[in-house]
């Protein structure tokens, strides 16, 4: 009798696959809250409201002194935007977010620039 040929199983090398990367939907709210318009001897503030979509800190050009914003001085927000998991702002516009109470917001990547005014005397 010949032998028994018994067929070997070969398992094929594959990377384990995780679960695939969740949908990222667009930003949709474009306020950003929590960052006040600079007021003489007011203190600046140093992050943004936190939202469902993004949380934010602030710096502001130029720097204002230990005793707050100066007068007659404008003031600019840089805020850099931290985008929360599930969303991009891939699709969204350099023009899409405001802040209140300024002149000018645009955007480039995750930073977000805010013109104020020049603060009174």
């Amino acid at each position: 009798m010949p032998p028994l040929i018994r067929p070997r199983l070969h398992l094929l090398s594959q990377p384990i696959l995780g679960p695939p990367d969740a949908p990222q939907a667009p930003v949709t709210i474009p306020a950003i809250g929590g960052v006040t318009p600079p007021e003489t001897g007011e203190t600046p503030v140093s992050a943004i409201t936190a939202t469902a979509q993004f949380t934010g800190t602030v710096e502001w050009e130029p720097t204002p002194g230990t005793g707050g914003f100066g007068a007659n001085t404008a003031y600019t927000a840089i805020i850099t935007l931290t985008i929360l998991p599930g969303y991009t702002l891939d699709g969204v516009t350099v023009t899409f977010f405001s802040v209140a109470g300024t002149t000018i917001v645009t955007r480039v990547g995750n930073e977000v620039t805010a013109v104020f005014p020049e603060t009174t005397p």
